[in-house]
């Protein structure tokens, strides 16, 4: 795609680079450059963020479902170096997801009853990962959803499935 900002005018007055002066219906160029809050230089500096990029319009496919996505992830990453080590870490088989974090209440069965307790330590070993809830108690991370939950609800859904024979 040709590029259509240039290095050299990004510190300069767009009404220098095109010409448009004499045409501009806006009534906000000044002799010397633009003024009063003219939307052209913040157009002129957006496309020039675009065209950095190296990415053409066919590289922005995106359904609406995966740039909101793409959105949430964005505002949760500090920086453009965390969400380069986040992508290596992923390409490298390197980034875990963990089911809960350490102090979340989660919820497991005890015989027919659903036991809520706190998540004391997580364990990543490499082979049966853990969540530790204390001395009695651990499960692997594959247990979320099967025999631990992070809602009573979920939990008491499952052990009415359970009891009335359809076994969720």
């Amino acid at each position: 795609m040709e590029r259509l900002t240039d290095e050299a005018w990004r510190n300069l007055d767009p009404w220098e680079c095109c010409g448009q002066d004499k045409y501009c219906k806006r009534d906000c160029h000044e002799e010397g450059g633009c003024a009063n809050g003219c939307i052209v230089p913040r157009l002129y500096r957006k496309l020039a963020m675009y065209e950095d990029t190296d990415l053409t319009p066919e590289d922005y496919s995106f359904n609406k479902e995966q740039l909101r996505v793409l959105n949430l992830f964005m505002e949760q990453i500090a920086d453009a170096e965390e969400a380069v080590r986040i992508a290596e870490a992923r390409r490298g088989d390197r980034l875990v997801i963990l089911p809960c974090k350490v102090g979340d209440m989660v919820y497991y069965r005890r015989g027919s009853y659903i036991i809520g307790d706190d998540v004391k330590r997580i364990v990543l070993d490499g082979i049966d990962n853990q969540v530790i809830i204390d001395h009695n108690h651990s499960f692997m991370f594959s247990d979320f959803g099967r025999k631990v939950w992070s809602s009573r609800d979920e939990a008491e859904a499952v052990l009415k499935g359970e009891t009335n024979g359809s076994n969720l």
